[in-house]
């Protein structure tokens, strides 16, 4: 959306509320951008109603950003030629989604990307995260492909302690997201703790050329997400604490919603 009305750069975006869809049927989906102010930045609200019977409910809120300062496309660095860096240590990956789904996050084949990781001596990740071949064939449509996002943002699993949470540390607040390239299939990613709860995470290809770059998303260990009242449940939030089951349909729903959330990500068709 940013890209159809002329902005490369997500200055600010917060996230309020996952948007589930139904298994059966449509939901609207509103983004209200507003006018530009002296510094041309926009506001963003992004809303959706399950029918015009229900309450619109906003997601998230933000500010988009005109590109030519720090974080903005074509301001972005080339990451260092060594992959992976010298001195970097293998982390294992092969027990990381069957603990993600022990903590109720069963991520589909498509959305299980994470091929390789390493820690650097500085205490930086370093990931390399592909798409499958099937999926990769349609990237196309995307100014990046969600689920090659979300896998690259499953490395965060990899955060010091994190194995040792009960539940996986999800960003919900952005800052500074900036669009590169398009088309990616795969992607290196590096990931730089900022502060106790922030990162820095750097997108790039098999070059070094940036394709996506994110300042500063605030992370914090949210086991599971308010749900959206399209499907008729209550709002469910905990962070860090007791692990409660949700309910086995809110599961079920939410993996059924995966592939169908990929529509609502497609780049706008240029002319």
């Amino acid at each position: 959306m940013s890209l159809r009305v002329g902005y490369q750069r997500v200055e600010e975006l917060t996230l309020e509320a996952p948007l589930v869809l139904p298994e059966q049927g449509a939901v609207a989906l509103q983004v209200v951008i507003g006018d530009a102010d002296t510094e041309g930045r926009r506001s963003l609200e992004v809303h959706s109603r399950a029918s015009a019977d229900h309450a619109w409910l906003r997601h998230a809120t933000g500010s988009l950003a005109v590109s030519g300062v720090a974080g903005a496309a074509g301001g972005a660095g080339v990451e260092s030629a060594d992959w992976p860096p010298p001195g970097a240590i293998v982390r294992p990956v092969e027990d990381l989604y069957p603990r993600l789904a022990a903590i109720g996050l069963a991520y589909g084949p498509v959305f299980q990307g994470v091929r390789r990781v390493w820690e650097g001596s500085d205490g930086d990740l370093f990931a390399e995260v592909a798409l499958d071949e099937e999926t990769a064939r349609s990237v196309s449509g995307f100014a990046i492909h969600p689920a090659l996002l979300d896998s690259a943002l499953h490395v965060l699993g990899f955060l010091p302690g994190a194995a040792d949470e009960p539940a996986l540390r999800l960003p919900f607040a952005w800052s500074d997201v900036a669009v590169h390239r398009t088309g990616a299939a795969s992607v290196r990613v590096h990931v730089t703790a900022t502060g106790p709860d922030t990162v820095a995470l750097t997108l790039s290809d098999a070059l070094g050329e940036p394709v996506l770059t994110v300042k500063s998303p605030s992370a914090t260990a949210v086991q599971y997400l308010m749900l959206a009242s399209a499907i008729g449940l209550s709002f469910w939030i905990i962070i860090g604490g007791v692990v409660i089951e949700p309910p086995a349909m809110l599961m079920e729903a939410i993996n059924r919603s995966n592939e169908r959330i990929l529509r609502l990500f497609r780049r706008p068709a240029t002319a």
